[in-house]
């Protein structure tokens, strides 16, 4: 499948959910390691990028810094994701993890690998959380519903929260771009 794809994609992104690998084990039991490592060595055949993603806030520690930092470096990973948990009731996760655990992860990152292309995101509720995260280090932000929520009180906070950490967006979250839609349509 990667190889008929690969005209069409830059990598795969193994879901890691978490680099402490006792507490991987209860909380994705169903999700083995081992099919996304294969995978992984799939995209070195063809040349394929590599990317990751991770929650914090499952019960890691910072400790388990140094897990990352092995599996990053043993599997030339070239992005990794980092989402903040999003409790849920009937779950025995209660509590998120604030924005300064998220910005130490980040940070660590940033500092072991200067290079690597790092998103964070945190849900709508953590509006506050993005510009700590980008000053962390992150390059990009994601977990923003831009659609649903485009023009709310929450997108305008973290389109300031990002100019508070000094940077800017590409596009907007807060107002429509000024394109002529019928000269578009004649494009097409």
């Amino acid at each position: 499948e990667l190889e008929m794809l690969k005209p069409y994609i830059k990598g795969y992104a193994g879901t890691i959910e978490t680099v402490n690998w006792e507490l991987r084990k209860k909380v994705c039991p169903s999700k083995t390691l081992q099919p996304i490592l294969k995978t992984f060595q799939h995209c070195d055949e063809l040349s394929l990028k590599k990317a990751i993603t991770i929650i914090l806030g499952l019960g890691e520690t910072i400790e388990d810094f140094e897990n990352l930092k092995q599996f990053i470096k043993q599997h030339k990973i070239t992005k990794v994701t980092f989402y903040t948990l999003n409790p849920h009731p009937g779950t025995p996760f209660k509590t998120p993890p604030s924005k300064e655990y998220i910005s130490e992860w980040i940070a660590k990152t940033r500092i072991a690998f200067p290079k690597l292309h790092i998103i964070a995101g945190a849900w709508i509720d953590k509006t506050d959380y993005y510009s700590t995260i980008l000053k962390a280090g992150a390059n990009n932000i994601t977990k923003i519903p831009s659609i649903r929520k485009f023009n709310s009180k929450e997108l305008k906070t973290i389109e300031s929260e990002v100019k508070k950490a000094g940077r800017t967006f590409k596009s907007k979250l807060t107002k429509l771009p000024n394109i002529n839609w019928d000269k578009k349509i004649e494009e097409l």
